[in-house]
């Protein structure tokens, strides 16, 4: 018969945690943990940077309107580019093309991936971009910080570092083995050198 570890022990007549539930987070982070994160959508948009006068040089960018939890917001834009006259419909060759493509790149590394892309009716560039954020605020996809940060880190959720889950639970001086994803918690050892990168 499998004998079962009490959360609390006995001492002196008083009840204390044991060593396994003072690790436990607190009880208002783990309701805060069976929140499943949040999905963000963007589109990409192009725009003029100033006005010019008629026959000079314009200036243009590209850039993403996403919608969060307190509705649209401009979530980045490209490096500006130039075209010898002001556009009406953005074509996709040269500068223009360039630029975009850096663009996109910004946003991957920034947790945007591509959700759909443009329909026959649309333009070239109005790509819908998404991303998952967790529900502490900080992006699910974002790099492992590194041992100086570890060490000003405060206890909370961050993204796992081992990549088995959406959250790992840092407790001010170390990872716990408590997790979540999807709005569902679960106890995972896990070991330092199991951290990405």
């Amino acid at each position: 018969m499998e004998k079962r570890v009490s959360a609390t022990t006995k001492a002196s007549g008083s009840t204390v945690p044991s060593a396994a539930a003072r690790r436990m987070p607190p009880p208002f982070l783990q309701r805060r943990a069976k929140q499943p994160p949040r999905t963000e959508i963007g589109r990409v948009y192009w725009a003029q940077t100033e006005r010019k006068a008629i026959g000079k040089p314009a200036r243009y960018h590209f850039w993403l309107q996403g919608l969060g939890p307190k509705g649209y917001y401009a979530a980045g834009r490209s490096a500006e580019f130039e075209y010898p006259t002001k556009l009406t419909a953005m074509p996709d060759t040269g500068v223009a093309r360039k630029a975009f493509n850096e663009f996109v790149a910004k946003l991957w590394e920034d947790g945007w991936t591509p959700a759909a892309f443009p329909g026959p009716r649309s333009g070239w560039y109005e790509i819908t971009m998404r991303r998952i954020v967790a529900t502490s605020g900080s992006h699910l996809g974002a790099p492992a910080e590194d041992s100086a940060d570890a060490a000003t880190r405060k206890a909370d959720w961050y993204p796992d570092p081992a990549g088995r889950f959406e959250q790992r639970y840092w407790d001010g001086t170390a990872w716990t083995e408590h997790v979540t994803s999807r709005g569902v918690t679960a106890v995972d050892p896990y070991q330092e050198s199991e951290a990405d990168g």
